[in-house]
């Protein structure tokens, strides 16, 4: 990295009087989380913002073709019991069926095999929607559905994931047949139905994962919060437990604990420390240098490790600096893959290391991180630069920028400047 990431001459003047204080390490990891990380993150960001938009829209025209769908079979009904129009009311209420909402909740694993986050791909939980009158109760993967009626006390009917996921993919392909969207199923028995959405140059691609959401109190195997423990606190134990889990639709129902991750995630840098920092730049080198051992590693096991590591570690000054939480972090990978095990966070009992494939030369890479990181990320040192060296560097931006903005366009006495040279 050198002078020519900063974008303008004050904005690095303020920058190094901001790090001033800090320690050479931990400046310039600050320097490599700004202008490596950050700009990564807001590309990402980006992508969320457009990709939103789009899967939103899908969705709501996945609600009409429910809506225009079961109308049809409203009236098919009607006409084979002889009943008027006025009694379809009554009918569509008796009618049992699912749907899927039109919200939905961005998130990083539901439990498939690892594999690295690309920031052009996304998942996307989208909840199923039961009737009204119609219970569910989960037990060892199978779900039922519970519904009375005047004529029989309670009705029972096995909710079938294979048949959910082959009607969520049929509304999909009908929500996208008008636009220029592909629709494909991303692998062999995946939970989730894939889109290829297109912006101009851009194109992301989009896991759309149909999800039941169940209370807390509902699965039985998991083990979490554990006795004893300081993280997270009681109120956020009490917020998670509240939020309830999600099942996807596999083989068999699997649960996903991804709305609970994001309320752990969105408040674990309460006490001003710098976990998700660490995490970050871990992300980034996963995407950039450990692209080899995608088979080994994802960004769901990084974010399970700092989950354990905040729980063995809750005290602030072990993450107070950015230096420190890279530290702590990086201490926690290398002992979960010298035991060769990475213990789901609320199923201690599952290992998410299902591969060992390049192990070992995977843990020389986190290892060498761990002992110069520095080094390893190949950080350059723009606090070594005398202060010839920047103003001869500012001289040429400047003398370049003039160069650019004194074709001015005249017109009737106006002179129209681009307003890039105040930016």
């Amino acid at each position: 990295m050198g002078l020519e990431e900063f974008q303008s001459f004050p904005n690095f003047c303020e920058h190094l009087k901001d790090l001033k204080s800090l320690t050479l390490k931990e400046r310039l990891l600050q320097v490599f989380l700004e202008e490596d990380v950050m700009i990564a993150k807001d590309e990402m960001q980006r992508n969320l913002d457009w990709v939103k938009e789009d899967v939103n829209d899908i969705l709501l025209k996945l609600k009409e073709s429910q809506e225009q769908e079961k109308i049809k079979e409203l009236e098919i009904m009607a006409e084979r019991l002889g009943l008027e129009e006025s009694d379809m009311l009554s009918l569509n209420r008796e009618k049992k069926d699912i749907r899927f909402s039109s919200g939905f909740l961005i998130s990083q694993n539901y439990m498939r095999t690892p594999t690295v986050d690309n920031p052009n791909e996304l998942d996307c939980l989208v909840p199923i929607i039961i009737a009204e009158n119609v219970e569910h109760f989960y037990t060892e993967g199978t779900v039922l559905l519970a519904s009375q009626s005047d004529t029989v006390a309670f009705s029972f009917i096995v909710l079938n994931p294979r048949e959910v996921h082959k009607v969520f993919e049929e509304h999909v392909l009908s929500a996208t047949s008008k636009r220029p969207i592909d629709v494909y199923r991303s692998k062999p028995n995946s939970p989730s139905v894939s889109v290829t959405l297109k912006r101009r140059t851009e194109k992301l691609h989009v896991d759309l994962v149909p999800v039941l959401q169940i209370p807390f109190s509902e699965y039985k195997h998991i083990d979490w919060p554990r006795a004893k423990t300081r993280w997270p606190s009681q109120e956020l134990i009490a917020k998670s437990k509240e939020t309830g889990i999600d099942l996807v639709a596999k083989q068999v129902w699997r649960p996903t604990f991804s709305r609970i991750e994001n309320i752990l995630l969105e408040d674990i840098d309460r006490d001003g420390g710098r976990r998700k920092d660490a995490l970050q730049i871990l992300l980034r080198v996963l995407q950039e240098r450990w692209q080899d051992f995608h088979k080994t590693l994802s960004s769901y096991h990084l974010k399970t490790v700092l989950f354990w590591a905040c729980e063995k570690h809750p005290e602030f000054t072990k993450w107070e600096t950015l230096e420190k939480s890279l530290n702590v972090l990086l201490d926690e990978l290398i002992r979960r893959l010298e035991s060769r095990a990475v213990p789901h966070y609320f199923l201690s009992e599952v290992n998410l290391l299902r591969s060992t494939e390049q192990l070992s030369e995977l843990l020389l890479q986190v290892t060498e991180l761990r002992r110069d990181p520095v080094t390893y990320l190949e950080i350059q040192n723009v606090f070594e630069y005398s202060p010839l060296d920047i103003g001869k560097y500012w001289y040429s931006v400047m003398n370049s920028q003039i160069r650019l903005y004194s074709r001015q366009i005249k017109f009737g006495g106006h002179v129209f400047v681009s307003s890039g040279l105040f930016e």
